[in-house]
């Protein structure tokens, strides 16, 4: 409910005054708000920097009362329920609320809860005239409530391509709405247009419910440097830079758990800058994913306000993609400041949804209330190969889940099978599902540890029969899947193995940049164990084994070798087929992360082949070969 009661001393006086300066007066004695009067603050007159062609500005230098508003070829409506209030559908700016954009400290144009009674809704439409718009075509407006307000005033952006104005027509589309920010700026918002049209029309609508002066969620917005634009046709280069970083503030305040999805975005034209920062991307996977040597090569930039909200944000495909990034191989890098005086705040190479064919960055983070954050993407590079294409971003606001809250749960463990032989091709493979783990602190999520005993130490990074961590994820997904091949330098015994997941918040880095859960430090106060999975791997001559090789090779593809081991730049293979069809080589690392492969057409009996292994570093990796039969995999040392 609204802090002060609305107190008229006297109607004739009320009726005696003209509407414009009745609202203020209103307004400023029910109103706490910060004055925000110093003009040094103002931003520049401006247009919006990637436009290619620009079919409406309006800096709302004039009169933007509903007279002026019409005189510029707007139409106002009024839709709200319960009659009319106090204020006019649509006003000049009040400078005790807050000061314009640009321009002017008054030029902008404001609504707000007094123009209903009571606890009647408000539905204020700022309809703009009619355009030529071609699909594509973009809206830009910048909008905000008053610095600190509670109520969350919402702003819908419509669009009609048959030219009507009347909010009643039937042709209207919602493009988006979103929670006006209060943090202290202003927030750029951006929609576009669904459809062609020669009669195209605008709309930006005040709609909220419960909103009058006894309503609980209407206060006061304005709205600034209306623009709607072509958009450059050279993908990805308008965004190439930080001070021309694209605005995503509606991508944020959103319904819990909700996805906000935009693009598609194109890196294929960008470069790399000057302006780039020099720091902030240490986790960045060149050359070969081992993040030895990080590299920025096709940078593009967004940017938005923070709301003191909890958000995961990742890149992935979306409607509208025609080009998708190769390996949908994205790289972030998050800052707050402003450019050339950055802080790096987050950064990720694959994140939590990744896949061995399709390696999204994300990561989940707080956002401060009236920071600015950068967030730089960029194409990993893989030997010299940078990924380039149309990605979107996805942004999911979180609830804040604390150490103890009682909705953590470890979820339900299950794995591909319990027994192994010690030489088996197959991997170890976990999955996770319905875990809810902690998200507070500067890294929390969801892991898993390979131990030859169950773990009994509070700090599972300390526990002395751990001997694997895998890389973790937050937030924890749906399903949460971690394999390991049998082939690896972890498991070289016959024995019991242990695959625990942990659930972890609060934990801070001991290793930059962390990947793993050995990277960090953990709150033990912290920590949650799930039930492992428990493999036993047998030695070759167990009869287990005996038994499960002759029914594995039984109707397989059988015979596969690899020389020279260790091998110094070219891998010699040779296996054999039964049948003339194609098959698939790949090389990968211990994680499952291929890095080579290739398709070659079999012929029946022994097949030989050649793969350049020059690009890898030192090391242990795996062989793949994969036909219609099944798969072998055999492993190599690289020299």
């Amino acid at each position: 409910m609204k802090k002060i009661t609305l107190l008229l001393s006297c109607f004739s006086l009320c009726m005696a005054v003209n509407a414009q300066s009745l609202k203020n007066s209103i307004t400023n004695s029910t109103r706490n708000w910060i004055s925000e009067t110093n003009t040094a603050q103002r931003n520049p007159s401006m247009h919006i920097i990637n436009a290619a062609t620009t079919l409406f500005l309006d800096s709302m230098e004039g009169d933007n009362s509903v007279a002026g508003l019409t005189g510029r070829g707007y139409t106002t409506y009024f839709r709200g329920t319960g009659g009319p209030g106090l204020s006019p559908e649509w006003y000049q700016g009040d400078i005790t609320a807050f000061t314009a954009f640009n321009g002017t400290d008054t030029s902008y144009v404001a609504s707000d809860y007094n123009s209903v009674t009571g606890i009647n809704n408000i539905d204020n439409w700022l309809v703009l005239p009619s355009l030529n718009v071609a699909s594509g075509d973009i809206i830009s407006f910048y909008a905000r409530s008053p610095i600190g307000s509670t109520f969350p005033d919402t702003i819908r952006v419509m669009f009609n391509a048959t030219g009507a104005t009347l909010p009643e027509d039937i042709s209207w589309v919602e493009l988006g709405r979103f929670k006006a920010v209060t943090s202290g700026g202003w927030g750029n918002y951006t929609y576009t247009a669904p459809a062609a049209s020669a009669t195209g029309v605008f709309a930006i609508r005040h709609a909220v419910v419960d909103a009058g002066p006894g309503g609980n969620n209407c206060n006061y917005v304005g709205i600034d440097q209306i623009e709607v634009y072509t958009p450059t046709v050279i993908p990805g280069l308008s965004y190439d830079t930080c001070a021309n970083a694209l605005g995503i503030d509606t991508m944020f305040g959103g319904t819990l758990n909700v996805e906000m999805i935009s693009g598609p975005y194109d890196n294929s034209s960008a470069t790399t800058d000057a302006t780039d920062p020099l720091t902030g991307w240490a986790c960045f996977g060149e050359p070969n994913g081992s993040a030895s040597a990080p590299e920025l090569n096709k940078t593009v930039w967004f940017t938005f306000i923070g709301d003191g909200g909890y958000y995961f944000m990742e890149s992935g495909t979306c409607a509208g993609v025609a080009n998708y990034i190769d390996g949908g191989d994205t790289q972030f890098a998050l800052y707050s400041g402003n450019c050339g005086s950055f802080t790096p705040v987050k950064c990720s190479e694959d994140g939590p949804n990744s896949t061995n064919t399709d390696f999204p960055a994300g990561f989940a983070f707080t956002t401060q209330i009236g920071v600015s954050y950068y967030l730089m993407v960029d194409g990993f590079s893989f030997l010299g190969t940078v990924a380039d294409g149309e990605f979107c971003l996805k942004v999911t606001r979180l609830p804040i889940i604390t150490c103890a809250d009682p909705s953590i749960t470890a979820g339900t463990t299950t794995q591909n099978k319990t027994d192994f032989c010690l030489i088996d091709v197959d991997s170890f493979i976990v999955d996770v599902t319905g875990a809810i783990a902690p998200n507070v602190g500067d890294y929390a999520g969801i892991s898993i540890v390979v131990s030859t005993a169950p773990l009994t130490s509070a700090d599972p990074n300390t526990d002395p029969a751990a001997i694997v961590y895998f890389n973790f994820a937050n937030p924890a997904p749906p399903v949460f899947t971690r394999s390991l091949p049998n082939n690896n330098v972890f498991i070289t015994t016959p024995g019991t193995y242990y695959f625990t997941p942990v659930l972890f918040g609060n934990a801070t880095a001991v290793v930059t940049p962390a990947k793993f859960l050995n990277h960090l430090a953990l709150d033990t106060t912290c920590i949650t164990f799930g039930t492992p999975a428990i493999y036993i791997v047998h030695a070759q001559t167990d009869p287990f084994c005996t038994v499960g090789m002759s029914e594995f090779l039984n109707g397989k593809n059988e015979g596969i070798s690899v020389y020279p081991s260790p091998a110094p730049e070219n891998l010699n293979i040779d296996f054999i087929s039964s049948s003339e069809n194609n098959a698939t080589l790949s090389i990968s690392d211990y994680t499952g992360r291929i890095l080579i492969s290739k398709t070659i057409a079999t012929i029946t009996g022994t097949n030989k082949t050649l793969m350049d292994v020059s690009p890898l570093t030192s090391g242990l990796y795996i062989v793949t070969l994969t036909d219609e039969k099944g798969l072998r995999t055999i492993r190599f040392v690289k020299d």
